[in-house]
């Protein structure tokens, strides 16, 4: 579907599950801290507008506070929840 709507014109530059970095991987006490990440469902170009979007049947607690670091961190991208 998401293709179809691509070769229509009507988004341009489409990624399945583009990753972004949340919090960046740490030291802590001399142990090494993994990063943070979001992995979105897609990403696309709307009209000039980075897009990404998540499609959900349960928002659970981890999802909920990585949306909001999503948009803090990234404000320029257009987030949306499906």
């Amino acid at each position: 579907m998401w293709r179809a709507i691509e070769r229509a014109g009507y988004i341009e530059g489409l990624l399945i599950q583009p990753k972004y970095t949340l919090v960046e991987g740490f030291e802590y006490r001399g142990k090494r801290v993994r990063p943070i990440t979001y992995i979105g469902d897609f990403q696309y170009v709307e009209n000039g507008e980075l897009v990404v979007e998540d499609v959900k049947g349960m928002k659970t607690a981890v999802y909920r506070l990585k949306s909001k670091l999503m948009k803090w961190r990234y404000p320029q991208i257009d987030f949306r929840e499906v």
